[in-house]
């Protein structure tokens, strides 16, 4: 994980020093971002390296600060953070989005685990403490009860349960409630 952040990092760094600030921006939101390590914390358990992932986040937002030409507020970086849809730039911190990554991997792949390698034990357990994890980040409604004959939960839609999270937090800064 750690090369890989480098890696990246490297990429951030020559990204942001590019002269066109508008692509230099299209190609962090697309191509540089969050996307860059879905698969690792998919794959990975919840808590490895995490303090990788946050190096990585900085480096999303110092590239970030460096193509608009100013360092971010807090909450600048807050809003930025959000989805476009709710006026955010979509660049999502790996920190705010594990859970959702690490639910929608396990129970996509249970079945088939279960069925290919009948001899791994699942640990029911860790994943009850991911949950609650992820249910502590959300709204209630958003909120995941596992079972092992449940459905498989889809990232995106914990991920937007995340997302309505940090938009509701962003907007009581705002308003100062």
């Amino acid at each position: 994980v750690r090369d890989t952040v480098t890696g990246l990092m490297d990429l951030l760094s020559v990204l942001a020093k590019l002269q066109n600030r508008q692509v230099a921006l299209c190609l962090l939101r697309q191509c540089a971002s969050y996307g860059k390590l879905v698969h690792l914390m998919r794959g990975l358990p919840l808590q490895c390296r995490t303090s990788q992932f946050a190096r990585f986040d900085a480096a999303v937002r110092a590239a970030l600060e460096e193509i608009v030409g100013h360092p971010l507020e807090d909450g600048e970086w807050d809003q930025a953070v959000l989805p476009l849809r709710w006026g955010g730039l979509g660049l999502r911190r790996t920190a705010d989005h594990r859970e959702a990554a690490t639910l929608g991997a396990r129970s996509s792949s249970r079945k088939l685990v279960e069925r290919l390698c009948p001899e791994v034990e699942w640990d029911d357990e860790s994943w009850a403490d991911v949950a609650e994890a992820f249910n502590a980040r959300v709204d209630e409604d958003s909120r995941v009860r596992l079972t092992p004959e449940g459905a498989p939960l889809a990232q995106k839609a914990l991920s937007t349960g995340i997302d309505a999270k940090l938009l509701e937090a962003f907007e009581s800064k705002l308003t100062g409630r």
